[in-house]
């Protein structure tokens, strides 16, 4: 196994807020190892921070694909589970709905906080309805979401909206 040198994409937004040119830097290189897999017809299926590392190059790399998806490939982990397998604070909505060959999964969402549930399946189900129904942080963020988190230029807010289109 291949060592990776630089930082996981969690210890870098644990120095939260960052500037906005490296938001966008990271992000840009996020989106091209996402579209590298997704150009092999894989989807990861468990993109979280701690699945990132940020080589000193600026490049990033997708770590642990135990829960991936090939679209030319039987899937087994699907057809031998019948939940979505992931990261509760990360499932996505199409994971929940049984469908594990959507690119759309791979889009990294942001928790604000772990999630606390004795039923797994009820807490996976809660995360994905809050990413699904809730708007984007970044939409135009009001007075209060900006005394909370440092303001987003609007050329970044305009990026990070075009990202979540979908």
């Amino acid at each position: 196994m291949e060592r990776i040198e630089g930082a996981s994409l969690a210890d870098v937004i644990a120095r939260a807020p960052l500037p906005p040119e490296e938001v966008a830097r990271i992000g840009a290189a996020l989106a091209d190892a996402v579209h590298s897999v997704h150009a092999q017809d894989v989807v990861h299926l468990d993109l979280k921070p701690e699945n990132v590392m940020l080589r000193p190059t600026g490049d990033a790399v997708l770590l642990d694909f135990g829960f991936a998806r090939h679209a030319h490939y039987p899937d087994l982990l699907g057809e031998e589970q019948h939940f979505a397998a992931g990261s509760a604070a990360y499932v996505s909505p199409e994971q929940l709905q049984d469908d594990r060959s959507d690119p759309r999964s791979d889009l990294l969402r942001a928790r604000r906080s772990a999630l606390r549930a004795r039923d797994r399946r009820a807490a996976v189900r809660r995360a994905a309805d809050a990413g699904r129904h809730a708007r984007p942080a970044v939409a135009r963020a009001g007075a209060a979401a900006q005394r909370s988190t440092r303001a987003v230029p609007p050329w970044l807010q305009e990026i990070i909206l075009h990202c979540l289109e979908h």
